[in-house]
């Protein structure tokens, strides 16, 4: 139960340290975000190639955010 009041609590702030779940719910939360922004206003490729290789923390979130932002 801490862990899940920790990740809720800081969600969109990540820190030096993070744990496996952390990460996985920080990417995937960071995945839908994009995607509603997406479909308002729409990102430059190279921008949106840029921020996935910087914003996402594990090496799954990259890959899946490449599916689906990049391979289209």
């Amino acid at each position: 139960i801490e862990e899940v009041c920790d990740i809720i609590g800081h969600h969109h702030h990540p820190r030096d340290q993070e744990t496996v779940n952390f990460k996985a719910l920080y990417d995937a939360d960071l995945i839908v975000n994009l995607e509603e922004k997406e479909k308002k206003t729409p990102m430059d490729r190279e921008k949106l190639k840029k921020l996935i290789e910087k914003a996402f923390l594990t090496e799954s979130g990259r890959k899946l955010a490449k599916k689906v932002f990049l391979e289209s």
